[in-house]
């Protein structure tokens, strides 16, 4: 039986059960505002972040603070209203909608993709619960834009996304294995289309901005004139900043188009710990993990024996990431208007909030014999472009990618016998073996998510 995430109601007139709560070891987190700060300040001065953050606890917000520069060319800086493309973090919003026209009646996650896109190849055999949990095996139009193809600033025809990755074979059969895609959401907002009648953009206004009061939330960025707005690099150094062209909402669309605040993303997260906008049938099924530790727009994991929910967005000029611990009630959201993964400051922060000498929670580093480790050496593939190999030296396991993997001859640490992490890529591995005992999965864990890597020599 899959885990499901518990949402921590907290209504008026529930003063005794708050009480309750309260006296919990977990609920008892002291947040080290200061420290954080000062964490911050100091990636700041040292052009590794950029950006607004806000963390709140038990409703309350403890820190909403810009860092950094909103614009450089005019040296303008960073405050709380700053405004950023938050990229795949849209893909929660195109969720919700999904489930509220599940609650309606206008359509079942169970339906195949046919009854809505006639002519989608193996359509019959796809359903929305498909690409909700990107277990569909449709391949991801993102990887067919090259970097300077990415930064589009135009209007794009949404029939030509599709039509860039509908004639690709399926990665697998589907259902059976998990593989992210933005393909999947991409059809997803089509698909509230055809339902609704109305544009994709309006429908969110109209099931999460509007009720939210998220004011300053919105699409068409490249057109926003609004003095709040942050100026996207895609080169942040000290020294050499390079500002990049706002990438067209369209280009996005369903599966990364939204522009927002921290403010604005901090009543998201509320809505989703008071189960506004949807039932509680419904937000059970957008936190129950699937495959790959997905739900519905959220990847599902615990960390230091903590349950979270979270999800991260990048453009080619912008990064955002929500993490969002239910049972502290702990929200935090970073935002930043340069290219790049935000999960490493994450992880440094929540080390910070739960007073963790450890990335990866109490286990401290562990000794393994060089000859048990040389089980694991071999080639493991995602897919046909994504690689990586094993080898040990000196007593260290080492994983060389190819070069989209981001990861370079990194040394990995032992947890256990068959787990290890890299601390500077804050990335985790975890090696199966088959009921013979032979190794035959590495499984890479990181924002979340499971990816899963089968060994092939």
């Amino acid at each position: 039986m899959l885990t499901q995430i518990p949402i921590k109601l907290l209504r008026a007139g529930a003063a005794f059960c708050l009480l309750l709560i309260m006296t919990d070891a977990n609920t008892q987190t002291k947040l080290n505002i200061e420290k954080i700060d000062q964490y911050l300040e100091t990636a700041s001065a040292a052009f590794r972040y950029n950006g607004v953050a806000l963390i709140a606890q038990n409703r309350t917000i403890e820190l909403n603070k810009g860092y950094g520069w909103k614009d450089v060319k005019s040296k303008t800086l960073h405050d709380s209203a700053s405004i950023f493309q938050i990229g795949s973090i849209t893909k929660q919003f195109t969720a919700a909608i999904i489930l509220k026209l599940q609650e309606e009646g206008k359509l079942s996650v169970s339906d195949p993709i046919s009854k809505y896109l006639s002519d989608y190849p193996n359509g019959n055999k796809i359903t929305l619960y498909h690409l909700l949990t990107h277990t569909s095996g449709i391949d991801d139009y993102t990887k067919h834009f090259k970097p300077f193809q990415f930064i589009i600033k135009k209007t794009v025809d949404k029939q030509k996304v599709i039509n860039s990755f509908k004639n690709e074979p399926l990665a697998f059969e589907p259902g059976t294995q998990f593989r992210y895609s933005s393909s999947n959401y991409y059809l997803l907002g089509i698909i509230i289309e055809k339902v609704t009648g109305k544009p994709y953009e309006q429908v969110v206004r109209e099931i999460s901005f509007t009720p939210l009061q998220m004011t300053h939330s919105g699409f068409d960025f490249r057109h926003l004139s609004s003095p709040l707005k942050a100026t996207g690099y895609s080169v942040f150094y000290k020294g050499r900043q390079t500002e990049a062209f706002d990438m067209d909402s369209t280009v996005g669309y369903s599966a990364g188009g939204i522009y927002s605040t921290a403010g604005d993303l901090y009543k998201w997260i509320e809505a989703v710990s008071n189960q506004q906008i949807l039932t509680p049938n419904s937000w059970t099924l957008a936190l129950t993990p699937n495959k790959g530790n997905y739900g519905f727009g959220w990847a599902i994991d615990s960390l230091y024996g903590r349950k979270y929910i979270t999800h991260t967005g990048v453009t080619a000029n912008f990064s955002s990431l929500l993490l969002y611990f239910p049972d502290e009630d702990i929200s935090l959201i970073l935002l930043s208007n340069t290219a790049g993964n935000l999960w490493n400051t994450g992880i440094d922060i929540s080390q910070i909030i739960f007073s963790q000498p450890y990335p990866w929670g109490d286990q401290p580093e562990v000794k393994l014999d060089s000859t048990l480790m040389k089980q694991y050496i071999g080639t493991y593939a995602y897919d046909k472009s994504h690689t990586l190999s094993v080898t040990v030296k000196d007593g260290k396991l080492y994983l060389d990618g190819t070069r989209n993997t981001g990861i370079s001859n990194a040394p990995f640490v032992a947890l256990s016998d068959s787990e290890f992490y890299n601390k500077s890529l804050y990335f985790k591995v975890e090696f199966v073996k088959d009921s013979s005992g032979h190794v035959t999965v590495l499984k890479g864990i990181r924002e979340g998510m499971y990816l899963s890597w089968t060994k092939v020599n």
